[in-house]
């Protein structure tokens, strides 16, 4: 009975500590999870409980079976006795509480952990969706394959294009889905990428159907165990890349070839490109040239303002256009045109040999002033009409004829001033606008002021002037007044009927009196052209001015209207001396002679010096602070008297208002680095078809003077460097205004 308990006892303690070695064993083989959960110390809590009941069986074991070979049975079943009596209950409790802790601990780690995968896996379906998403509204074609190349992915454009459904690729080897791969040598890559993990690319034709070839480019790359290979269109990419190519080497060659000099510098102004030509100008070939700066290809740019305007461009924008001189190596003056620009971070830079040119211009010029010499001093009379037959031009030989000066005939229509003749040339001047074609040897009858009651004799030619359209804008005339030949050749033919015997003799005597005649009218012509305006008109004037002094001395206690008189010969006098002034002045060529001066004082001083009409009013406005230019005051103050009598004048032909109503103001003010003259009056105002011609010489609406007051105005302006503006309105008044550059400090001190 005894042998039986112990028997059955030993059994349940052997089962007991076989099933915690193993639980210690299953702990322990897998600690390193539970470790990285974080439960360790539930781990060593189950395990010293497990240890604690694992020692107690064994113990009682090692009573009940080995302890009786030592001592006797009684005595050891009395120690078990002892054991289960003393420690059994105390080793349960301890255990089952260690036990039970170690696995409250483990169980609250593992449901964190739950919750952490749960997450993860709610992020890892979020991260496919994406994935998917992406790659069915991707515009290139992406297909996924597993470790053998089997399909596991790919998405909607690649499906569409190639008409597949998913379900029918999914799972399908490359081989069957891509029959072309192992032929083309593309399949021995795929798995070397799979074997070493680098990616490749590559350029392939394909034809995608419906008689249309492209090119693709395809990505290979490792994707987990798998692959991933992605390709994309690129045969419009191909033929814009082409299309540039053809237009870059286009581009070059018209570089090449162009006559004109092409340079791309960058924001440094360091070479980029040259043309041939550019190249040939810098002496330097272009793997030489590119790169360098442009002070060391061209040193003497150094200092320059054409380099400062390249430097502005390069940082600002702009352009850059201009003229220079350039002695080629040979020593040879030629000119260049130069056109700088923005060309994307840089500047570029044409230059162009316009020698041929600058010299036909000059060649022109000089031809021009033949041309005008010749107008002035030929002895025929030469004139120049418009298309409604008025005067543009004359010179001094038809002026006398016409008895009248060769300025007053400007502008004027020919049936004002050649009433006899205008009948007789109108027709012609309407035909010759008609056909565009001219009439030569034609005769002219008709009288002339200067010779009334005698009718006179022409040799008359007429031609079309045409204008830059090809058709006649104008009329021109060159006649020779043949009346004393025409005259001889009568008298010849009266003695020839009367005395055919005196032929020889008197047709020598004709031809000795016409050359006699020619050559009078030869010396006439000559001086009267070599004579100067001055010379024939001063003399006169002069003498004229002392009898006017002489009558008044002796005319004191006349009458007003003796005084009356006088005032208006000496009025008429002061305006033919101050006509003659406007000659010389308007036809020298004279430098302004430069000072620095405060021009706001000047000007103050000048219009304070101005004796207006009486009655007349001047407002004065001057602006604050000093005015610094460099000017003629002699010629400033010149044109400053001009303006004033001008509008003194044009208030006196307003209608309805006497001299002493007129008002006059002149204003002065700085305004961006310029000063500004205004004067302004509150006359009638300017015409519209007459402003357009206030600056022409010789051209005048008032019924004394020759019309060089405002191109002499206007001339001494430029010579300044300044400019002239007008506003008016018929009705509003006329204002000028002046426009004269300040003087900088550094001018100021020169």
């Amino acid at each position: 009975m005894i042998s039986n308990s112990i028997g059955i006892m030993s059994m349940i303690d052997v089962l007991i500590v076989g099933v915690v070695i193993t639980a210690l064993y299953i702990f322990f083989r897998y600690r390193k999870p539970l470790t990285d959960m974080g439960a360790a110390g539930g781990l060593f809590a189950v395990a010293l409980g497990l240890g604690m009941t694992g020692a107690f069986y064994a113990a009682e074991l090692f009573t009940m079976l080995i302890l009786p070979g030592f001592i006797p049975r009684a005595d050891a079943m009395s120690i078990m006795m002892e054991l289960h009596l003393n420690y059994r209950w105390f080793l349960t409790i301890a255990a089952t509480v260690a036990i039970s802790i170690g696995f409250l601990i483990v169980i609250g780690k593992m449901r964190g952990c739950a919750n952490q995968l749960e997450q993860s896996l709610a992020a890892l379906r979020e991260s496919e969706e994406r994935r998917r998403l992406f790659m069915d509204s991707a515009t290139e074609h992406f297909v996924l394959y597993d470790a053998d190349l089997n399909v596991i992915d790919i998405n909607a454009i690649t499906l569409e294009s190639r008409g597949w459904k998913k379900g029918d690729i999914i799972g399908r080897n490359m081989v069957d889905v891509f029959p072309n791969a192992a032929a083309t040598g593309r399949l021995e890559r795929y798995h070397e990428v799979l074997k070493t993990g680098e990616p490749f690319e590559m350029e392939i034709g394909v034809d995608f159907g419906n008689g249309r070839h492209g090119q693709i480019v395809m990505r290979v790359f490792k994707a987990g165990d798998g692959l991933g290979i992605s390709s994309a269109d690129i045969t419009e990419w191909k033929k814009a890349e082409a299309a540039l190519r053809e237009s870059e080497e286009t581009l070059r060659l018209f570089q090449d070839a162009a006559t004109d000099d092409f340079a791309l510098f960058d924001r440094d102004l360091k070479l980029l490109s040259a043309n041939a030509p550019a190249l040939e100008h810098l002496g330097r070939p272009l793997e030489e040239a590119v790169g360098r700066p442009l002070l060391e290809l061209m040193p003497s740019l150094a200092g320059t303002e054409r380099y400062a305007r390249y430097l502005d461009i390069a940082r600002t924008g702009g352009r850059y256009d201009a003229e220079i001189a350039v002695t080629r190596r040979d020593g040879e003056a030629t000119y260049r045109a130069i056109s700088a620009f923005p060309a994307g971070t840089g500047v570029g830079v044409i230059t162009r040999d316009i020698t041929e040119r600058k010299r036909a211009e000059a060649a022109l010029c000089e031809s021009e002033s033949r041309l005008n010499a010749f107008f002035a001093e030929a002895p025929a009379e030469l004139v120049m009409f418009d298309r409604d037959f008025r005067y543009l031009k004359v010179n001094e030989t038809l002026a006398r004829t016409n008895g009248i000066p060769a300025e007053d005939h400007i502008g004027k229509p020919i049936r004002d001033l050649a009433p006899d003749l205008a009948p007789k040339i109108e027709p012609l001047f309407r035909r010759i606008l008609e056909t565009a074609e001219p009439l030569l040897d034609l005769e002219l009858e008709g009288e002339v002021e200067t010779d009334p009651g005698i009718k006179h004799t022409w040799a008359l030619s007429i031609f079309p002037i045409p204008g830059s359209d090809g058709t006649p804008q104008g009329i021109g005339s060159i006649s020779i007044d043949i009346t004393e030949r025409k005259r001889a050749e009568r008298e010849l033919e009266s003695l020839n009927e009367s005395l055919e015997r005196r032929v020889t003799e008197r047709t020598a005597e004709l031809r000795a009196t016409q050359d006699e005649l020619i050559n009078a009218e030869r010396l006439a012509a000559l001086g009267q052209l070599t004579a100067t305006v001055a010379h024939e008109l001063r003399n006169p004037l002069a003498t004229i001015r002392t009898s006017v002094f002489s009558l008044r001395s002796r005319f004191q206690d006349g009458g007003e209207e003796a005084q009356t008189t006088l005032r208006r010969i000496d009025r008429n006098i002061a305006r033919c001396d101050r006509i003659i002034a406007e000659l010389l002045d308007f036809s020298a060529n004279q430098e302004p002679c430069l000072e620095t001066v405060d021009l706001n004082q000047c000007v103050a001083a000048w219009v304070g010096d101005y004796v207006a009409s009486e009655g007349a009013r001047l407002r004065l406005a001057i602006s604050d602070g000093a005015a610094t230019v460099r000017i003629d005051q002699d010629r400033l103050h010149q044109v400053i008297v001009n303006l004033l009598d001008n509008a003194l004048q044009a208030q006196e032909e307003s209608p309805g208002r006497a001299r002493r109503d007129a008002e006059i103001a002149v204003r002065t003010r700085v305004e961006d680095g310029h000063f500004i003259l205004e004067v302004a009056d509150d006359g009638p105002g300017i015409p519209d078809d007459v402003l357009p011609r206030i600056f022409e010489p010789l051209y005048s609406t008032k019924g004394f003077g020759v019309g060089l007051g405002l191109p002499l105005v206007k001339k001494i302006i430029d010579q300044h460097g300044g400019g002239i503006e007008v506003n008016t309105g018929v009705g509003d008044g006329t204002t000028f205004r002046i426009r004269i550059p300040l003087t900088t400090s550094g001018e100021a001190a020169a």
